[in-house]
C-alpha cells in the first residue's frame, strides 16, 4: 500500500468516512476550480445516489460564489462540474474498498 492511501484510507476505514481538504479539477472547457471540501465528508460506501445528493448541495453551497462565476455570468457550467465531482467522489469511493480489500487480505484491517 502506498503512502498516499495509508494517508487518505486508513482513517476513512476507522471512522466510515472520506474526508478531504480539497477538490482540485480542470473541466473539458479548460475551466480549473478548486472547493474546500472539509465540510462534505461522505461514506466509504456511499452509493451514487448519496454522492449525487452531495454533489448537488456543494454545488448550491458554492457554485454560485465563486469569482470566476461572477466574471463569466453568460456560461454555466455546473454539469461540468457536477459530473467531475461525482466521479472523483466515487472514484474515492472505490479505492477505498480496494484499499479495505487489500487490508483485509494483509491481516491488518
Amino acid at each position: 500500500m502506498s503512502f498516499r492511501e495509508e494517508l487518505t484510507y486508513r482513517p476513512a476505514l476507522a471512522t466510515g468516512w472520506i474526508k478531504c481538504d480539497s477538490i482540485e479539477c480542470t473541466l473539458s472547457s479548460g475551466r480549473k476550480f478548486r472547493y474546500q471540501m472539509n465540510d462534505y465528508p461522505f461514506r466509504i460506501d456511499a452509493t451514487e445516489l448519496e454522492i449525487d445528493k452531495l454533489v448537488t448541495r456543494i454545488i448550491m453551497d458554492k457554485y454560485r460564489y465563486c469569482q470566476w462565476d461572477r466574471d463569466h455570468p453568460q456560461t454555466n457550467q455546473e454539469v461540468e462540474i457536477f459530473d467531475a465531482m461525482k466521479t472523483w467522489m466515487l472514484n474515492h469511493v472505490a479505492n477505498a474498498q480496494k484499499f479495505r480489500a487489500k487490508s483485509e487480505a494483509e491481516g491488518s484491517a
